[in-house]
């Protein structure tokens, strides 16, 4: 990175003060994942970022929670403009649908400038028809859909586990948020030890359940949403849930909304299978958890059957409400691996608009570099002549029919 700026502070919520300083740093993670989807160098886990030769200029517009007024994008917008940016991309969005938006007017200047915008299409894809999202849905900006991958990476953090006293045996497991984990040691305590029920935790725990105040609940997925599971463990005294997976591989929770809650992740069907038994067969299950800072790390590549290669569910529908195509197309977005700030553990799978958008940046920075030209409307036309339009899936199956263009514009982008 060779410019940036902070153009608001750590502290900055979107309607507090701004108080700028020249170091863009990352507080959440999230700009380090877009930043590494883009330009990722050789590492361990055997990628790169799409264009992983360019040089980034970074411009922080978000405080650590909270939002972003359109004054401070608009700002980082004529910045990035004047700094020489030969593209410019933006993970951020609201619903919006009107190209008339100031911060949408201002990415459109750009554009006519010679600057091509990438902006994420947005995460609304529930909300249906007629959700575009600011400024992608700005005259001439390129606005990006996500598909989900054929693949999905999985990070497991390796720790330990001990039957009855006996020899420690490693396992992987997804920290969720929160997840402090560090020297925690703990039996295991299971809300069923059916291996096939469908909704376990998912109703109140009965009056039978002990105090779960020195335990690791472990629940196993389905049916309710996790928020819903960690509620009924934590109404019984829970600080600690490790949710079992009831299909292949594993993923991020966050139930930092349930009081009570501190340390929650996912482990792999497998993993769980063998606790459950071992528990309904009397005995004891004991959990030796650390931080992520504390342990090492492991990659699995499991393979995506249902949805990969489909739009993903959340995407945002277009049109705008006055009837201009968006998205104009869109990129893999769902199940994401890229980099993340190493207090967070340097690596991060995650999905979102917000991992497709730099991805479609990445490859018109390609594009630029084999035509000569970054010239917006020439690198869109390419990009849209040749998109792979996708059939459509609704989260379980495809059907024998185009996904509708007000989701996916032109397709998948080559």
């Amino acid at each position: 990175m060779t410019k940036g700026q902070d153009f608001v502070g750590d502290a900055y919520d979107g309607f507090n003060t701004p108080v700028p300083d020249p170091d863009p740093i990352d507080c959440g993670g999230h700009g380090s994942h877009v930043a590494g989807i883009i330009a990722a160098q050789p590492n361990k886990f055997g990628f790169t970022g799409a264009a992983p030769d360019v040089t980034l200029h970074a411009y922080k517009v978000f405080g650590c929670t909270g939002q972003v007024s359109n004054d401070v994008l608009i700002a980082a917008y004529n910045q990035a403009y004047q700094d020489g940016a030969n593209i410019i991309t933006a993970s951020i969005g609201g619903a919006s649908g009107w190209s008339e938006d100031p911060w949408a007017v201002a990415v459109q200047r750009n554009v006519e400038k010679g600057v091509p915008c990438t902006v994420s299409a947005g995460n609304d894809g529930a909300q249906g028809l007629f959700y575009a999202s600011g400024a992608s849905d700005g005259k001439k900006v390129t606005s990006i859909a996500s598909f989900d991958n054929s693949e999905t990476p999985i990070l497991l953090y390796d720790v330990n586990y001990s039957i009855d006293g006996g020899e420690d045996v490693k396992f992987g497991y997804v920290p969720g948020e929160p997840a402090e984990w560090k020297g925690v040691t703990l039996e295991a305590y299971a809300t069923s030890t059916d291996l096939n029920i469908k909704n376990d935790g998912c109703d109140p725990l009965p009056d039978s359940t002990p105090d779960l105040s020195n335990k690791i609940v472990l629940i196993r997925r389905g049916s309710c949403v996790f928020t819903q599971k960690a509620a009924n463990a934590a109404a019984k005294g829970a600080k600690y849930i490790m949710i079992l997976n009831n299909v292949g591989g594993a993923g991020g929770i966050d139930v930092r909304a349930v009081p009570g809650i501190v340390g929650s992740g996912m482990t792999l069907k497998s993993v769980g299978d063998t606790w459950l038994t071992a528990i309904k067969a009397g005995k004891k299950v004991t959990l030796k958890m650390a931080g992520i800072k504390d342990t090492s790390v492991s990659l699995i590549v499991v393979q995506n059957n249902v949805t990969g290669g489909a739009l993903s569910g959340y995407t945002s529908w277009g049109p705008t409400w006055e009837m201009d195509l968006k998205p104009q197309f869109g990129s893999p977005g769902g199940n994401i691996l890229s980099t993340y700030p190493l207090a967070s553990g340097g690596y991060a799978v995650l999905s979102g608009t917000s991992m497709a958008c730099p991805l479609a940046a990445g490859i018109v920075a390609l594009i630029g570099q084999v035509r000569g030209t970054f010239d917006p409307a020439t690198i869109e036309q390419l990009l849209s002549g040749n998109a792979n339009p996708q059939l459509f899936n609704d989260g379980s199956r495809f059907y024998p029919f185009l996904a509708r263009n007000a989701q996916q514009g032109g397709g998948l982008i080559q």
